[in-house]
């Protein structure tokens, strides 16, 4: 799947952070980032939103794409207002199981 550490490429404000930390004993770790094995270059963006460059392999670019490849359609931004598998209690959507 391609996650590791090897591909991972720190800003300068990250690399700032991390050397002083080091220098005051602290130990610093990268963590594992699924990229597909593709270098992850500083971009300056905010990764948990989103990889703006398309490196890091996300739920958009893994299970909703090959959702989509098979058939599946993505609707954002919809409200479920019923559906035979809910039941509605309280005003809150609760499943069902079997």
């Amino acid at each position: 799947m391609g996650v590791g550490t090897d591909t991972i490429e720190h800003s300068t404000n990250n690399q700032v952070l991390i050397d002083g930390a080091r220098r005051c004993g602290f130990e610093c770790k990268d963590i594992p980032q699924n990229t597909g094995g593709k270098k992850h270059t500083a971009c300056g963006s905010f990764c948990t939103f989103g990889c703006c460059i398309g490196v890091k392999q996300g739920t958009a670019v893994t299970w909703l794409a090959e959702a989509e490849r098979k058939g599946a359609v993505c609707i954002k931004e919809c409200r479920v207002c019923s559906h035979p598998a809910l039941e509605q209690t309280r005003g809150l959507l609760t499943e069902i199981g079997e």
